[in-house]
Order: C-alpha cells, then sequence, then structure tokens
C-alpha cells in the first residue's frame, strides 16, 4: 500500500489541472505547475480551473487546493523539504540587502548552507517563487561580500526579539552563485569563528 505521503506527491505530478483563458481551456498541468503559473502571475486565484474532482469550473481561490491554508501547508513542506537536505549549514546573522524588481531592502541571513539560506526581514511583500538578489555584506571585516541570485521558495510570518514590527523568515535556494562564494560558505561551516572575525 503506498504512502500517504508518496500518493499526495503523485497527485502534484499529475497533469489534470486546466485552468480558463478566454473562454478556452489551458492545459493539463500538474498541482506543482499550477502553482508556479500562480507565482508568476499568469495564473490568478480569481481565474477558473477545473480538474477532475471537481463539479464544474471554479475559481480557484473556492477549490481547497489553492486556498491560502492549503498553499501555506504547501510552501511549507517545500520549505521542509529544502531544510532536510544533508548538506550541512550553520545558524548564524550575516546582514545582507536584497534586490527584487528594483527594489530593496535589508534582512539578516539566520542560516546558510552552500545551497540556500533563511532570512529574517521586515519585507512582507516578496512571495515564493520570485527570483532575487542577495548582497551578503562584511563590513569592517576581512571577510569580502558577494552577491548570490537565488528564489525564494518559503515565506512565513515571524517574531524577531527586539523587533516590533511584523517580521518575515524567508527560505532561499541559491540558483547562481561565486564559486568565490560557495567555498567561503564551506569554510564557515568547517570553522564558524571565521564569521565572528
Amino acid at each position: 500500500m503506498k504512502s500517504l505521503e508518496t500518493s499526495d506527491k503523485n497527485q502534484e505530478l499529475q497533469k489534470i489541472w486546466f485552468y480558463m483563458r478566454n473562454n478556452e481551456q489551458v492545459g493539463p498541468f500538474s498541482y506543482d505547475e499550477m502553482i508556479g503559473l500562480m507565482q508568476n502571475q499568469i495564473v490568478y486565484d480569481f481565474d477558473y480551473c477545473w480538474a477532475p474532482q471537481l463539479t464544474n469550473w471554479t475559481r480557484l481561490a473556492d477549490t481547497q487546493e489553492f486556498q491560502k491554508s492549503t498553499l501555506k501547508l504547501y510552501y511549507d513542506k517545500q520549505a521542509e523539504v529544502f531544510q532536510k537536505r544533508q548538506l550541512p549549514r550553520i545558524e548564524t546573522s550575516i546582514p545582507l540587502f536584497v534586490t527584487r524588481d528594483g527594489q530593496m531592502w535589508r534582512g539578516e541571513i539566520g542560516s546558510i548552507s552552500e545551497k540556500g539560506c533563511s532570512i529574517n526581514s521586515l519585507d512582507a511583500y516578496s512571495k515564493p517563487g520570485d527570483e532575487i538578489q542577495l548582497h551578503l555584506a562584511f563590513y569592517d571585516s576581512e571577510i569580502d561580500s558577494f552577491n548570490v541570485k537565488g528564489k525564494i521558495i518559503s515565506k512565513q510570518f515571524t517574531e524577531i526579539k527586539n523587533i516590533k514590527n511584523q517580521s518575515f523568515k524567508y527560505v532561499v535556494l541559491f540558483t547562481e552563485i561565486p564559486k568565490f562564494g560557495t567555498e567561503q560558505i564551506k569554510q564557515w561551516i568547517l570553522n564558524p569563528l571565521l564569521l565572528k572575525k
């Protein structure tokens, strides 16, 4: 008998979803692909969709699969898979600047591996699927600053001590990182004291 997790994964990969555009159905897409279309603002929650389990064409926002609570569970699971990868990571507090669509905001890396990181920030507008650029800033330090390109795969509301405003934790998958940056992160993991200098 297949596990529930395996069954859910198969359902996410099956191409059974359609959406309506200009009175024509477009598809089929997998659940993962539909979420990607939403992230890229090709499909919106007010668009109509259909899958075999639906009686009629239904707005995405009115389906159980695309309710905000269901999507949050999906993103949390994506982040959990990312966190469980066997790459070593280090807890830290590296200051950084994040650029997205010409906008810049400050943040702090909470943990980092050579493949990705978590970011704590007051920015409320970024969302899973966004492509961002990170500038790891090391001022008054012997460590060289460097840039990384990444993709947000998870967003969670959190509370950061001593910060009264709403804050958010983003999990970011690196999509492009200079070789120097990868080597630097490996050195930090082997010797965390390097970040204290």
